[in-house]
């Protein structure tokens, strides 16, 4: 996953979509500085041919009162709320999580805020799905169409309140390119001790981070950045725009402030074949791959962190980096 970092005390959101590290396979690199998969094949993005003319960015819309809530689109998480704040409105692309087209499975879980036992707020969570195709020509204002495609019905709280709410929808989604490597991967939640082995990975890549190994990390992560960007559309020096974000981010921090593998949260996605760990430190973090400095007037935190996501290929027991 790619690095992002913040200026804000509190991780008001975790948004696992843009800034994921989305490695199918490993990889070698060759004297021309491009790399090859183990099985000699080489994702020319440039190249790529789409089904079609169209190339739409998918996005949702979303806010939120008086809850904390979990979105989750085809069982990825996309956007979550895990402390007490109220979001009026925010969009995110979910391209990367739309692998194919067709139906679109979109899971909503609200719960009361810390100290309450029911979300009462009318409209507790708004959202609403959509897109831009960008073949389009702009309006005279300069602006694209937006094609909704879905939105939530109004949520109805009665005076009572409610202890928890979940919801389950569908939308249809329409995308030129298909991401077939999730048929390739196990479902870690039947793995013995998962959770050990996930530790250790996460240590070993904590290491290289550490040591700033920029080559050996792009080496771990180049194929995620190439698997994204076929979903958005990006050319080669497009990701290679992205993987210099997240090298600027390494050399910003100290490995004295690159925190231990320690005090996190599991969370499998895409029905059990991707996991990742998640800190807990500053009341929740996207990553547990994290630096944390203090900020120079002392007043609060600033971090940046690595998301990282693994699976295990049927047929192997050796975790690799996955797109989600």
């Amino acid at each position: 996953m790619k690095m992002k970092s913040s200026m804000k005390l509190k991780a008001i959101m975790i948004i696992t979509m843009l800034g994921m590290s989305l490695a199918g396979y490993a990889q070698a690199q060759k004297k021309d500085g491009t790399f090859a998969s183990e099985s000699g094949m080489e994702m020319q993005v440039d190249s790529m041919v789409y089904k079609n003319e169209s190339r739409p960015v998918y996005y949702a819309r979303y806010g939120n009162r008086g809850c904390l809530f979990e979105l989750r689109i085809n069982d990825n998480v996309s956007a979550e709320v895990t402390e007490p704040v109220n979001i009026g409105e925010t969009s995110i692309t979910i391209n990367p999580v739309i692998f194919k087209s067709g139906k679109q499975s979109i899971s909503i879980n609200l719960k009361p805020f810390p100290g309450r036992k029911t979300i009462m707020n009318d409209k507790p969570f708004r959202l609403e799905i959509g897109y831009y195709d960008f073949t389009e020509k702009l309006d005279s204002m300069g602006n694209r169409t937006w094609h909704k495609v879905f939105e939530l019905p109004e949520i109805v709280i009665p005076e009572e309140g409610l202890s928890q709410i979940k919801i389950e929808k569908e939308f249809e989604a329409q995308v030129p390119y298909e991401i077939k490597t999730w048929n390739e991967y196990v479902d870690l939640r039947e793995i013995p001790n998962i959770e050990q082995k996930v530790v250790e990975e996460y240590k070993r890549v904590r290491q290289m981070i550490a040591e700033k190994k920029i080559n050996e990390l792009k080496e771990y992560f180049w194929p995620s950045y190439q698997e994204i960007g076929v979903t958005l559309y990006q050319s080669q020096k497009d990701i290679e725009r992205d993987w210099k974000g997240t090298v600027n981010i390494i050399n910003k921090y100290s490995s004295e402030e690159l925190q231990p593998i320690e005090g996190y949260r599991i969370l499998f996605s895409t029905n059990g074949k991707s996991i990742t760990l998640k800190s807990k430190k500053l009341n929740g973090l996207p990553s547990a791959l994290v630096f944390i400095r203090k900020k120079e007037n002392g007043n609060g935190f600033k971090y940046g962190y690595i998301e990282l996501h693994l699976s295990i290929k049927k047929g192997t027991n050796k975790l690799i980096p996955v797109m989600i």
